[in-house]
């Protein structure tokens, strides 16, 4: 029993905010009238955005570690330029952050998702100019895989391959539309709800990528309504149904629950916290973890729900009034300026008349 961002009353809220942002018509357009739109949500956002950017990216630091007792100083440093690189530099923290913070002023709630992934990386590497004792160095390193090699008086220039096995901490900020909660959550901390989950798109190559069986993987129906929900189509400006699917199986897109869930698995009678990942009619993964990967932050909190109040929640109507006195005044301003003038047939010289001539006259 849980609801998010790609589903009923609450999508469509989200979806006419993004419409509101991007300009899109009211639907109450008449044709040969003003259809001028006032862009309030997006001024007020737009405003915002640099000031809450400021407050929170001025300093290098997205964290910093004290020492806890005498002789930390140096641990303590290190474990905060590590979390700082980590954030900053591995994970784009500048845009992560900036999308965290845009998605709860336009949609309500900011979801972040924090997680670690023991997946193999690879990293395409160049290197130019290096000596028979550098490149000796480099290749020494087994997690680097030389394809392309030229050597030139003496210097060499290389391609590598580099493979990062040990697995790395991720930070994402996640669409809303994404991000499903139980209805019953009372807070604005995912991490106190009964059940969240994080709704996605996988290929079946992706699936495999990550340990999942290849013969599960093989028979999962492919498709999705995550695609064609209204808060998607109204951010990409799509008035009709669309398919990203492919034509090659590996590549084929195939909607995954990852879901957190407090459950009595064991049947101990204490309600543990378990990842759950289920991909059509198949479970692919249900273990024992010991957090809960995503935070969340709103605008204008409702107490004692999850969801609160948009920034766009309390200008849209501002937007409407605006744009429809503005239409009403360039409506009257063009009334004014392409008047009207009624003629009886034979009573009037017509060339007198449409001669407009300061002070002319008009036989009649």
């Amino acid at each position: 029993n849980s609801y998010g961002g790609d589903d009923g009353e609450l999508s469509d809220q989200v979806a006419k905010a993004i419409d509101y942002y991007n300009g899109e018509n009211f639907g109450n357009e008449e044709e040969g009238k003003s259809q001028v739109i006032s862009r309030d949500v997006m001024d007020v956002i737009e405003w915002v955005m640099p000031s809450l950017m400021r407050i929170f990216t001025s300093s290098e630091r997205a964290v910093e570690f004290d020492p806890v007792q005498p002789g930390d100083e140096q641990a303590a440093k290190q474990e905060t330029d590590i979390v700082n690189h980590v954030f900053y530099k591995e994970n784009d923290g500048f845009l992560n952050i900036y999308t965290f913070f845009k998605d709860a002023l336009l949609s309500k709630t900011g979801i972040m998702k924090v997680w670690w992934s023991p997946q193999k990386e690879t990293e395409r590497e160049e290197y130019e100019g290096l000596t028979d004792d550098e490149l000796a160095i480099l290749l020494s390193d087994k997690d680097v895989e030389p394809i392309e090699h030229e050597e030139e008086n003496g210097l060499h220039e290389i391609t590598v391959i580099r493979t990062k096995s040990e697995g790395s901490a991720k930070v994402e900020a996640i669409p809303p539309e994404e991000f499903l909660i139980s209805k019953d959550a009372k807070s604005i901390d995912p991490k106190k709800a009964r059940f969240t989950c994080h709704k996605t798109l996988k290929t079946r190559s992706e699936l495999i990528e990550m340990g999942f069986s290849k013969k599960k993987v093989k028979d999962l129906p492919t498709g999705s309504t995550l695609l064609t929900s209204s808060v998607r189509m109204a951010r990409n400006n799509l008035e009709d149904d669309f398919s990203q699917d492919s034509n090659h199986d590996s590549t084929r897109q195939i909607e995954v629950f990852e879901c957190y869930y407090h459950v009595d698995f064991n049947g101990d009678g204490i309600a543990e916290l378990r990842q759950i990942t289920l991909a059509g009619n198949q479970i692919l993964l249900n273990e024992e973890v010991d957090r809960v990967p995503f935070t969340a932050i709103t605008p204008v909190i409702n107490t004692h729900k999850f969801y609160g109040l948009s920034i766009a929640d309390m200008v849209m109507d501002i937007q409407l009034i605006k744009s429809t006195l503005m239409r009403g005044v360039l409506d009257n301003t063009y009334l004014a300026n392409n008047g009207r003038t009624a003629i009886q047939e034979g009573m009037v010289n017509l060339e007198d008349l449409l001669s407009s001539r300061s002070g002319g006259g008009v036989r009649t």
